[in-house]
């Protein structure tokens, strides 16, 4: 049997927190003693030429105005300069307004052997600068080294304590700034069922980082995953259908068909108007038998030269009683004769479909207006209503198989309308009108084998 790895126990209980703050300390301490380092030598070099400076001044100011080597003088040079100034007389005696230590005599004298190059012991820094004399003397200047106190022992375990603190902090929110989103996302995946969007919160999805792409390029996955899940189920909904008609079509016409012959036969004796109605609605339903055959298995339509403005006014009467039933007046607006090669068998089943659904969305009535016009090389029909007009779900799933939201709908009609003139290569769209109502408005080519643009 495989094993399974729940997604927590994958890489350990907030792994990815621990993979990311460790480096992170690591580099922000690194980077943080790298910038004291460089600021350390950067601070020696400028008091390395500081201290030079100052004895190359002091000795040619010494030079030029031929004073005297005196401590008073050192003392002077030395206030001014904000260092130790101290002179070296022609008998080897070190001149100076202040006591000097050993260690500053021994560094002294080791800078007079080497003129002009610095010399450090113990935290301190001295240079000799050599006077235009004779016998020759020295200048020398002595001060304290700039990284005395700056990095030392002393100092150097609150630095080190400080920026590793400061490190752990910076660490620490700029990974949970990384790991809190990914959970988010993660938790969300998880927790919401297969047939479900994912609702990630806003903040997420307006990020502009590579996290905020995930969360749009997921949300946007599922979407796209649901769609064609929902497209899945309806074909096997229509193939589910195809069965059931192809099997019940014969079960269903044969009857049809004898009591169509006997409401004929009635019509013909003394029951017209009995005959006619069982004739009628037994019509009805081989026609609707002959609908679902169609949005089960479709098949390219039967073309023949037949005027379709006769249909329309002929359809009309027929659905005339019907539409004084409901209250609802029809209006036609055609020319005389409109010829198109068209199956006028399938047509009729669009026409008698779109006026069924205006009359269903006029429950107190009004009045359906039927415009059919000759644009040349097509012809284009618009079915206008009083009612409420579409919903703007009825408007996005216009067409869609199993789609209805009138109670007890098969949501068929509009497929089957849809389907016809695809067929036709024809087209229909759907809109509100600006005053309340529904327009229906649909073009079909009077070449067959030409498609409408």
């Amino acid at each position: 049997m495989a094993a399974t790895v729940s997604d927590e126990s994958s890489s350990g209980k907030g792994g990815l927190f621990l993979r990311l703050i460790f480096p992170m300390v690591m580099l922000t301490l690194g980077a943080g003693l790298f910038s004291l380092i460089s600021a350390r030598q950067s601070e020696e070099a400028r008091s390395r030429e500081r201290i030079r400076s100052i004895a190359r001044s002091n000795a040619r100011l010494c030079d030029k105005l031929a004073l005297p080597r005196s401590a008073r003088l050192a003392g002077d040079l030395s206030t001014t300069a904000g260092v130790t100034v101290l002179f070296a007389g022609p008998a080897g005696e070190l001149i100076s307004a202040v006591p000097l230590s050993e260690s500053q005599r021994e560094l002294a004298w080791r800078a007079l052997a080497d003129p002009g190059s610095i010399s450090e012991d113990e935290g301190e820094q001295a240079v000799a600068w050599e006077l235009a004399t004779a016998p020759p003397e020295g200048l020398i200047v002595l001060q304290e080294s700039p990284h005395a106190g700056f990095f030392d022992g002393k100092s150097l375990p609150p630095s080190l304590l400080a920026g590793l603190l400061l490190a752990f902090g910076a660490a620490f929110f700029i990974s949970r700034s990384v790991v809190i989103p990914l959970r988010a996302i993660a938790r969300e995946t998880r927790e919401t069922p297969n047939d479900r969007p994912l609702r990630l919160s806003l903040r997420l999805l307006k990020r502009r980082d590579e996290i905020g792409r995930l969360a749009r390029e997921l949300v946007d996955h599922r979407s796209r995953l649901l769609s064609e899940q929902e497209k899945r189920r309806r074909v096997e909904r229509l193939a589910l259908l195809g069965q059931i008609t192809t099997s019940l079509a014969h079960e269903i016409k044969n009857p049809a068909a004898s009591i169509i012959m006997h409401g004929q036969q009635l019509e013909a004796g003394g029951e017209a108007s009995v005959g006619r109605l069982i004739r009628e609605e037994a019509e009805r339903i081989a026609s609707l038998v002959d609908q679902w055959l169609f949005v089960a298995k479709p098949d390219g339509p039967q073309a023949n030269a037949h005027d379709l403005s006769a249909q329309l006014r002929d359809l009309l009467e027929k659905m005339k009683p019907l539409m004084e039933f409901h209250r609802v007046t029809a209006v036609l607006i055609a020319p005389a004769s409109l010829v198109l090669p068209c199956d006028a068998k399938r047509l009729e089943h669009v026409f008698r479909n779109l006026l069924d659904n205006a009359i269903q969305a006029m429950p107190r009535g009004g009045r359906i207006e039927v415009e059919l016009e000759d644009h040349g090389d097509r012809v284009v029909f618009a079915i206008r209503d009083e009612g409420e007009g579409f919903s703007e779900s009825a408007l996005a799933h216009f067409g869609e198989a199993f789609y209805s939201e009138r109670e007890g709908g098969f949501g068929l009609g509009l497929t089957l309308v849809s389907g016809v003139l695809e067929a036709h290569h024809g087209k229909i769209t759907a809109e509100n009108l600006p005053g309340g109502g529904g327009l229906v408005r649909g073009s079909l080519p009077k070449n067959p084998n030409g498609k409408i643009s």
